[in-house]
Order: structure tokens, then sequence, then C-alpha cells
């Protein structure tokens, strides 16, 4: 059947984009053409016509789309979204003529096995093809020039994809998550763009184009069976994490610059790594997690950033242009061996594996202490600085002796090194710097020498076997973070007092930090008038903090803690049912109310727990120790109980609920149960407050999406 729909001013396009396809209408500008159920937007200028869609009554196995209809008008196009969610086309064909495939054109078409696309198609849109589960076969035509984000996203039948002749450039997200096990690249792709082949799981064989300049951020991603046989020597930047999670057996880079972890967490043990003269940046951890037979370090890097820590390595070797760095029993040092640069990662033995071992192990002799029973490694004499990043995620050595002529340790230096029990830091260092010991799991003793200052979540997440630290007369500041969710009772000196653990200034005024307990209520001393930021996060037990009437100032995030090691709003995580009970001032009634916590002036009880009524009986819910203003009442079910504003329950119908009255996150529940009905009936929302709309209010909303340019009207 054909004919052509061509309707009144009062007539808008309607589309429906979910699984039953199109519903065909008109406006008074273009005509509408169906021919055999399958609908088209002409454009009579030029006698070309867009295909916008098709019957949702009509079943299509076979979709065959001609470069021409009968009246002679040519396809030109697939719009948007023209068979998005169809459930009955299993193969689509599409001839010549149609130069682009609209964005999610064919998206979800649940049964879809094959596409073909004859010559004609330049450009496939925005997930064109995305999420056709069924979808195992692509052909397409060698003039294909470019396929748009997320085209083949989420096509998990889909295991071979060979790049159109002509095809010059590929969308983000393109063919992440599909089935892909191989890909074969042409040579005039010089760009992978991020996340193209992301979390590809059965990808084993890549052909990379020999002309290939750049891959993109989380380009292959967990492609968890991948390894790539040689990286084309024109290649210049490869991105952060591109390969984290895949199976790479070699690595040879010519190019600049690469991005952090790109190649952390290999499920394989990489035989070896090597780069050129050309590699100017480098992020960091670039091998975190992974296993290297062989690394080969460039000399013309900074090592500041962590590039190398993490990385678990049997042999390193410098280039043989290198002039800055030196190996010592495996260790890089500056020429002069006054900076302790990179310390490698081994997989030392045990005390048993040793004695099994062949006479050749000598590197275990080098760092086990038979006195101590410990892996032990000793910074030679004469070193004043150790690099950050420098021990980063180390394992087994369980202690590094530092000499005295060390002065300096950088940040992150050992973060992350959980095998580390034993920490003593030389008199010469004066400072902590932000996050050196943070994150580490095994650590049983703490000296801090004579420690001036410690910067930011420096000891972040030290929560494991230590507990009693004495901080040296000679520290003078802290940061806030700089024991954020450490397991710390602290003993102090000089510029601090401690009291049960807790940390104050001299003057006992500011409460700094308070230690883990297991007790829910905590009371802090008379006097106290400030509780300090992140001053209770590293105490997930306590519930009720007494205050005294002293207290006047909480400083930001005093009492509840955050999810993650980054400061910020967004970050902010409260403690479920934290309150402040006692005489609080108006600055912290302030605070507590701005920070959803819960303020009372005695211990917290409610006076019901559970009530029964009939109806139109009522019922008053208080919670003692709180000022009734304080309190914020909801009813579970409104047509079973209601409740108002200062806590009267009354029973509406039959049944059971809940009334819950809040301050702050401190919650108290009331179970309701009303045994009859109260005659009064439950209206829900009340429809007189709402207006009336017309079909002539829709149209002056339709002609005002018009003039504003909306695309749907157009």
């Amino acid at each position: 059947m054909k004919k052509v729909l061509s309707l009144g001013l009062s007539l808008m396009i309607i589309v429906s984009v979910f699984s039953t396809g199109i519903k065909l209408s008109a406006d008074a500008e273009t005509d509408y053409y169906d021919e055999d159920g399958i609908y088209y937007k002409l454009n009579d200028d030029d006698e070309t016509a867009v295909l916008i869609g098709c019957d949702p009554e009509e079943v299509i196995d076979d979709l065959n789309i001609s470069s021409t209809l009968e009246n002679g008008y040519i396809i030109t196009s697939i719009g948007d979204m023209a068979f998005q969610g169809r459930r009955d086309i299993k193969n689509v064909y599409i001839n010549d003529q149609i130069e682009y495939i609209g964005d999610y054109a064919f998206e979800s078409c649940s049964k879809l096995k094959s596409v073909e696309i004859s010559g004609g198609v330049k450009n496939i849109g925005v997930g064109a093809f995305s999420s056709c589960g069924s979808l195992n076969s692509v052909v397409l035509d060698k003039d294909v020039s470019s396929i748009d984000n997320g085209a083949f996203f989420m096509d998990k039948s889909l295991r071979a994809f060979n790049f159109p002749k002509n095809l010059k450039s590929v969308g983000e997200y393109a063919f992440a998550f599909s089935g892909l096990s191989t890909v074969v690249m042409n040579n005039k792709i010089t760009a992978i763009p991020d996340r193209t082949f992301y979390n590809c799981e059965l990808l084993q064989r890549v052909v990379l184009p020999k002309n290939l300049e750049s891959i993109g951020n989380y380009a292959f991603t967990t492609c968890r069976n991948l390894d790539i046989d040689e990286l084309p020597s024109t290649l210049d930047k490869i991105g952060v994490s591109a390969f984290e999670g895949c199976a790479l057996s070699e690595i040879h880079f010519n190019g600049s610059e690469i991005g952090s972890c790109a190649f952390s967490d290999n499920r394989e043990e990489i035989e070896t790594v090597t780069f050129s003269d050309n590699l100017k940046k480098v992020g960091s951890l670039l091998f975190a997690g992974s296993d290297v037979d062989t690394l080969e370090l460039p000399d013309n890097i900074s090592y500041e950033n962590g590039a190398f820590a993490g990385v678990y390595v049997e042999t390193c070797k410098l280039l043989e242009s290198n002039d800055k760095y030196i190996l010592d029993d495996g260790v890089i040092f500056t020429k002069d061996k006054k900076t302790l640069v990179y310390y490698p990662i081994k997989e030392y033995l045990t005390p048993q594996e040793k004695k099994e071992s062949t006479p050749d192990e000598d590197d275990f002799d080098k760092l086990y202490d038979d006195e101590q029973g410990e892996f032990v490694y000793k910074i030679p004499n004469g070193v004043e600085e150790i690099s950050p990043y420098a021990f980063t995620r180390m394992g087994n050595v369980t202690e590094v002796v530092m000499p005295d002529s060390l002065k300096k340790i950088g940040a992150h230096a050992f973060e992350r090194a959980r095998s580390l029990r034993k920490i003593t830091i030389p008199d010469g260092v004066k400072e902590i710097k932000e996050y050196t010991y943070a994150d580490l799991g095994s650590a049983t003793e703490l000296n801090l020498g004579s420690v001036e200052k410690i910067d930011n979540y420096a000891f972040a997440g030290f929560n494991y076997d230590i507990t009693d630290v004495k901080l040296p007369a000679s520290l003078k500041t802290f940061n806030p973070s700089a024991f954020f969710r450490a397991n710390f009772k602290f003993k102090a000196d000089g510029n601090f007092k401690a009291a049960g653990g807790a940390l104050y200034t001299a003057d006992s005024k500011t409460l700094l930090y308070y230690p883990p307990t297991d007790k829910e209520t905590v009371k802090l001393p008379d006097g106290l008038e400030t509780i300090a930021s992140l001053a209770f996060s590293s105490n997930y037990v306590t519930k009720e903090i007494y205050i005294p009437d002293s207290l006047k100032k909480l400083e930001d995030q005093a009492v509840e803690y955050e999810s993650s090691y980054n400061l910020g709003s967004d970050s902010i995580s409260f403690r479920e049912g934290v309150c402040l009970i006692g005489n609080a001032s108006e600055s912290v009634k302030e605070y507590a109310d701005n920070h959803n916590i819960g303020v009372f002036t005695a211990k917290p009880s409610q006076n019901i727990e559970t009530v029964t009524l009939e109806g139109n009986e009522t019922a008053q819910f208080k919670i003692n120790g709180a000022e009734q203003n304080d309190i914020v009442y909801t009813s579970g079910d409104s047509k079973i109980a209601s409740v108002s504003e200062d806590g009267t329950i009354t029973g509406l119908s039959k049944g059971k609920t809940f009334v819950t009255a809040a301050s702050g996150t401190t919650y108290f529940k009331c179970e309701v149960t009303v045994k009859s009905e109260s005659g009064v009936e439950y209206k829900g929302f009340d429809e007189s407050k709402y207006l009336e709309v017309t079909p002539e209010d829709i149209q002056d909303k339709i002609q005002m999406f018009k003039e504003d340019g909306c695309e749907l009207f157009k």
C-alpha cells in the first residue's frame, strides 16, 4: 500500500521510540509517504526521502531497504531511532544511494542477526546498532568513512569486525562491552578514541594500523585476553589505562607520552618492556599490579609521579645512554647517590622457600635479617632523599632502615606498602608529606623522630595493628586529615595534649582527634570549645556524643566522616544516627542543622514504640530530650494513619504502618495498628488544584517549541 499523507495545521508528529516502532502523523509543511508499511519523510525540492520508521503492526523478518521509492524519490538516509527496539527484524540489507544511518536507528533490535551495507553509506550514527544482543555478522561496504560513538556498543554476539578500506574515524565506545574476539583495522585509522573497545572481555587479537598515532584513554581496558603483537612505530601517545587489565606479553614503545595506569594489572607476566629516548611524559602507576620480567627504564623522564610504582620486577635495566641514574642491587639512585629514586618490587622468598632454593638466590640474603626473622632493606648511608612513590605498593619487605643522613621523604613514598611493620623516621626528616604512609596494613611500631609537620592524609587508613603513638615534642602542626581513619591512640608532649588516646591542643580547648572505640556513647570534657575538622574520622561506632556547655564551634566535618580520601562536599558521607547531646549553643545548633545531625538536651528516647487505635482515634508520639519543633514526623502509609507536625497520630483505615520521628539522621519508629475504619475517605491529591489542559493549550505549546527551534517539531 502506498499513500501520501498531508494533514492540517492542527495535527502534530507523534513519535513513539519504544519497541512498538513509530506511529505516523504529519505537519503542514512536509509530506509523509507510506510504502508497504515503511514510513518516509519526503522532500519535494530534490525528490529525496528519509526513512523514519514503520507500521508498529507490521511484522518484519528481513528488512531490505532499497535506494528508490516507487514514486521515484531517492532514499538518502535512515532517520534517528527509525527501528529502535523492534523485536522482529532478523536481517538488514541496505542498498546503494543511502548515505547515512541515523542515531539509534536499530538500537535494541534484540533478534537482529546480520547487517549488510552496500555502497553509498558513508556514516553510521551514534548507537545505530547498539544493544543488538543477537547481532553476529556485520558486512560494511568499503566506502563507509565513519562509525560514530557507541555504534556497536553492547553487541554481545558479535565476534569479528573488519574495518572497511576507507574508514577514517571511529567514535568513543564504538565497540565497548561487545563480544568481539578479533578486530582487523585498516591503515587509514590514525587514532583510537577513548573507550573504543572498553571491556571487550573476549577480545584476543587486534591488528593495529601501521600509521596509528594515538590510543585513547581506556581504549582497551579490561580486555582480559588481549595481547598485542607489536605497537606501531608511528604510535606517539598511549592514554590513561589504555591497556589496563589486558594480557600483554611484550611492550616496546617508541612514542613520547604514556598516561597513568596504561599497562596496570596485566593478567600475564610481561617478558620485556623497553622505551626509546623519545619518551618525554609519563603518568603514574604505569604497571601497577603487573609482573615484568625485564624492565628497561628511561632516564629522560621524572620519577616523582610514581610512574613505575607498584610493579613487580625481576630485572631492572637502564638505557645505555643514561647519564642521570645508577643501579645498586637493583635499586635506582641518582648518579650522586643522594636520592633513592625507585625501589623495584620483587616477590622475595620466605624463609622456608630460601632453604629450598638454589644457591644463586642471593637476593634473599641481602634482604633477610636472620636475627629479626624479617625482610629488611637498608638504605645506604649518604642518601638524603627518598623520591615520591619510591616504595609505593612494596610487598614482603617488613622494614626499610633509613640512614641518619636522610632529610626528606617524598609524598606517597610508602603508600600501600602493606607488608611494612616497623617505621622509624630519622631525626633529620622534619616533614611527613601527603600520603607518605597512607593505607598501610601491618605496621606495629611507629617512631616519628623529630618531625615538625605532618601533611594531609600522611597516615590515612593506617588502621591495622599499631595503636599507641607518641607525638614528639618537636611537632608543631599537622593537617586535619593527617590521621584520617587511622587507628591511633595518642600520647603527646609539647604543643599537644593527649588524654585517653584522644588528642587536644595544649590548652585542651580544641579536640583534634578522637580514637576508635567500641562504645556508642562518648562524653567530651568540660572546657572544650572546638571540635576540629575530621576529629571523629576514625570513629565508626559512636552514635551519641555528649558535649559540654563550653562547646562553641564545630569545624567542617567535625563529627561526620567522608567516603573517600578526597576532601570536598561531593564525597561526604554522614554517619547514620550520630547526634549531639547537651546544652548546645546557637552556633553548634546551626552547624548540626546544616549537616543533618540530631541535637538533644538529654539522652533521647521515645514515649511509645507501639500503639493500637480505632478509626479517628489519636495518640501523641514524642521524643524525650528533644525540642518538639526540631523533630520531623512522617507516616509510612498515610491511608492507614496520618501524623501531624506536633506528633499527633490519627487512625484512618484498618491496617498496620510505622510513624517515624527524626532529628538529623537519628530515627525513632512507632508501630501503628488501626483496628477499624475512620469513616474519613482518603482522597489523595486534591484535583481541584490542577488546571484543565485543553487541545488548544497543547497547540500553543507546540507553536512555542517550533518558534524556539525544537528539533522534534520541525
